[in-house]
């Protein structure tokens, strides 16, 4: 799935790879007057800034560099400025004498203990961002799992909404057939069944589409308010 702007399911112009666009509508009807569409990725990117685990996660990672904050500052010498001003009066002349000492120490007995302080230190740090990669990865995996479902449901809709027309077509039909005497009344239930399971099956994905687009619309979060 390529990054860029298009229809759904558009492929791109140019490339040998075929490359797709997924674009979705999410509606708050709180927020707008009309479906708001958002590219996949800036979707997905929603969905990982919003989510609970990774955002636990990473203050997880920056308390852990907090805390060994010290742990890397052990090589660094130790500074001390020290500064000093004294006055003299010589045959009734004042004179002034400043002067500015600093000192740097280096515990050189302790530097191989603060070299494995350090290394542990990152150590510890590199599997707390092993931990925020994970999170983010699981996050991501779903909000593709959330989007296809809405995408998939949608199109699902469009299919059984073309079925129930081709079964009230032929329910229609068979109506003409039965008034001319060409069928029995019992043929004409036969297609009086199938019209109704076709209904049921468009009011089953109509509830599908309102599940999976409360799932997407919870990963994302209420929808931005338009400026005027």
């Amino acid at each position: 799935v390529g990054r860029g702007s298009g229809s759904a399911f558009s492929p791109a112009p140019r490339g040998g790879e075929v490359r797709y666009l997924l674009i979705f509508a999410v509606f708050s009807l709180a927020a707008f007057g009309s479906p708001e569409t958002i590219p996949f990725f800036q979707a997905l990117d929603q969905i990982i800034q919003r989510s609970i685990p990774v955002g636990v996660q990473k203050e997880t990672l920056e308390a852990k560099r907090a805390e060994n904050l010290p742990a890397h500052l052990t090589l660094l010498p130790t500074l001390s400025l020290q500064a000093s001003q004294t006055h003299s009066n010589v045959l009734g002349t004042d004179s002034a004498r400043r002067g500015i000492s600093a000192r740097a120490d280096l515990n050189l007995l302790k530097f191989g203990a603060d070299v494995s302080t350090m290394k542990l230190a990152k150590a510890e740090e590199r599997a707390e961002e092993f931990l925020v990669d994970d999170a983010v990865l699981k996050s991501e995996a779903e909000g593709v799992k959330a989007i296809v479902a809405f995408i998939q449901s949608r199109h699902e809709l469009t299919a059984k909404k073309k079925i129930l027309e081709t079964r009230q077509e032929a329910l229609e039909t068979a109506n003409l057939r039965f008034k001319r005497g060409i069928i029995p009344s019992q043929e004409v239930d036969k297609f009086a069944i199938d019209f109704a399971n076709a209904e049921s099956s468009v009011q089953d994905a109509l509830a599908e589409i309102a599940s999976t687009e409360n799932e997407l619309i919870t990963l994302l979060g209420p929808a931005p308010t338009q400026s005027d």
